[in-house]
């Protein structure tokens, strides 16, 4: 009867240990999986679709002394190669970026569509930013977030075109 009891506290203690270790080997299998797998390419963003809009050629005119456009659309072009040196510990140079896009606008585009659509660029580029300083960030989650700014940028884009083409159309009104 001791015999038994021994045995039945052995093979119980043996049937969780050795179950104790499948899950930690497990455990480090999956973390060296994340790690490689948090490596964005230039084939992952370029097989996203979303809408990329450029600038209409009286825009680009209108934009030409702008430069923390031209800044930003460096950094767009850069993530776009899957370069992220620019994000990189930068906070204080993309917030000094973002506070002149806003204030630097030229007076043809200063409205609050425009001011709406940087807000919303500053948003995905600190997101973008702190995840891609982030050590536990996944491919999926970066892949998200970089489309995310991509599309932003885009539609701020957008909004400038819009903004033009409405200015330039001269419609009269019943008096």
């Amino acid at each position: 009867m001791r015999f038994k009891f021994i045995v039945l506290i052995c093979s119980v203690t043996l049937f969780f240990g050795c179950n104790k270790t499948r899950k930690e080997e497990a455990v480090s299998v999956q973390t060296n999986s994340n790690s490689k797998s948090s490596v964005l390419t230039v084939t992952d963003i370029n097989k996203q679709r979303y809408r990329d809009f450029e600038l209409d050629v009286a825009a680009i005119k209108i934009i030409e002394n702008w430069k923390p456009y031209k800044e930003m659309a460096l950094i767009v072009s850069n993530v776009k190669q899957a370069n992220f040196t620019d994000l990189t510990d930068n906070t204080e140079v993309l917030h000094e970026l973002i506070s002149n896009l806003r204030y630097d606008i030229p007076s043809a585009l200063k409205s609050s569509s425009i001011l709406a659509r940087i807000k919303v660029l500053e948003t995905k580029l600190f997101k973008l930013e702190s995840l891609v300083n982030l050590d536990t960030k996944t491919k999926k989650n970066l892949l998200i977030d970089v489309i995310s700014f991509l599309e932003s940028f885009s539609n701020l884009n957008f909004q400038i075109n819009k903004k033009l083409e409405r200015d330039s159309q001269n419609i009269s009104r019943p008096q």
